[in-house]
């Protein structure tokens, strides 16, 4: 939410849960190189943190090695979904989500 153009109150900003996780989606055209950036921020930030968490104070915290496990299994859809924009949209476009369906121009 933080990464999307417009402050967190906007209505184009919808929080919802489906599938078994939480997502967020914003309803207006963003930049391909934001879109890239929300992607993967998610990603980073719940399986590679918690990692470093880790080795940075050499314990093992099992809460945060479930949370960097569970994170890194369910976000294999922003991963493809973050393969397909960068290789099969023109550096550049704006693209909208509604739903499923990923549009550019």
């Amino acid at each position: 939410m933080v990464l999307f153009p417009e402050k967190f109150t906007s209505p184009n900003i919808s929080i919802g849960y489906y599938g078994g996780s939480f997502y967020v989606d914003y309803a207006n055209d963003i930049k391909k190189t934001r879109c890239l950036i929300i992607r993967l921020f998610p990603f980073v930030v719940l399986t590679f943190l918690p990692i470093i968490c880790i080795l940075i104070f050499n314990s093992y915290i099992e809460i945060l090695t479930k949370i960097s496990l569970i994170n890194g299994m369910l976000s294999c859809r922003d991963i493809f979904s973050f393969f397909v924009i960068l290789k099969q949209i023109p550096k550049g476009a704006s693209i909208r989500n509604k739903g499923d369906v990923t549009y550019w121009r």
